[in-house]
């Protein structure tokens, strides 16, 4: 028997330990993506471009997707454009923190979701918007945050809190 496979039928459940370099990458991918949003002298350049960016997917697109983007996220842009990017600096400071981690996976989901769905994923191929939505199910699953993170005490505080 393997040391994991013991591990796993000791404890019905791999160790959080194992998800922290998961969120920790997770981590590092979202900041990569939000320092060309939030940086000085960026967020005025990323408010134009993501209206103008998603109506040209919108033309590319078809069905339930494409007619919300194209009634409410387009006209909204700027408010949308400064969601995103908002969502993704929360993502990123929860789970670099180990604060409140599956509030974050569960934004990232969410985030990942429109990604994939504005670029016309299909099953089946290989996309990275696939893989991060794998990881963040996981560090949703397995709340990483209570190994060197601050979820740690915050569940030894109030135990009975899902956002750790």
């Amino acid at each position: 028997m393997s040391p994991l496979s013991s591990v796993m039928a000791m404890h019905g459940t791999v160790p959080r330990i194992v998800a922290l370099p998961l969120r920790l990458y997770l981590a590092s991918a979202f900041l990569m993506e939000v320092r060309h949003k939030v940086a000085p002298g960026k967020w005025t350049g990323w408010i134009q471009w993501m209206p103008t960016h998603i109506l040209h997917h919108v033309q590319h697109n078809t069905g339930l997707y494409s007619d919300f983007l194209a009634s409410i996220v387009v006209p909204h842009g700027a408010l949308f454009a400064a969601l995103v990017a908002l969502g993704e600096l929360g993502v990123t400071i929860s789970l670099l923190l180990g604060l409140t981690t599956r509030l974050g996976a569960a934004v990232g989901i969410l985030l990942t979701m429109n990604y994939a769905l504005l670029n016309g994923t299909s099953l089946p191929s290989v996309s990275n918007d696939r893989a991060l939505l794998v990881g963040f199910i996981v560090v949703l699953l397995a709340a990483p945050g209570r190994v060197l993170g601050l979820d740690a005490y915050l569940a030894r505080r109030w135990p009975r809190v899902i956002l750790w």
